[in-house]
């Protein structure tokens, strides 16, 4: 995206995977705009960083869940899943994307934002 600003968009997901109506109807839309201008995806500690902040809108529009509600623990971490997955496939960073194949548990250079 030529502004390196994204807008990480779930609408419905939670109400597709037919968890309760304590998460969304399939109407409800969430969205969080990530800004990415200030980074340098051409460095391992820009693509850190960006992952941070996409990671984080991710759980951040998708909500929490209660660990012990096993069910909408579960469409929580799949509706992230797939807004994290979605987002970085906007970006069209090869940086980013392999960096994201790595998943979560991968040493991060950067600082948290």
């Amino acid at each position: 995206m030529s502004t390196k600003t994204l807008v990480i968009l779930v609408a419905g997901l939670a109400g597709a995977l037919g968890t309760s109506s304590v998460w969304a109807s399939a109407s409800d839309t969430s969205s969080m705009r990530v800004a990415y201008a200030d980074l340098d995806l051409a460095h391992d500690a820009g693509i850190d960083r960006l992952y941070s902040r996409l990671r984080q809108a991710a759980n951040s529009v998708c909500g929490s869940a209660d660990l012990r509600d096993l069910r909408g623990y579960a469409a929580q971490r799949a509706c992230a899943t797939s807004a994290l997955d979605q987002a970085i496939a906007q970006i069209h960073s090869s940086g980013l994307s392999a960096r994201h194949a790595l998943g979560v548990t991968a040493p991060s250079m950067a600082m948290r934002d």
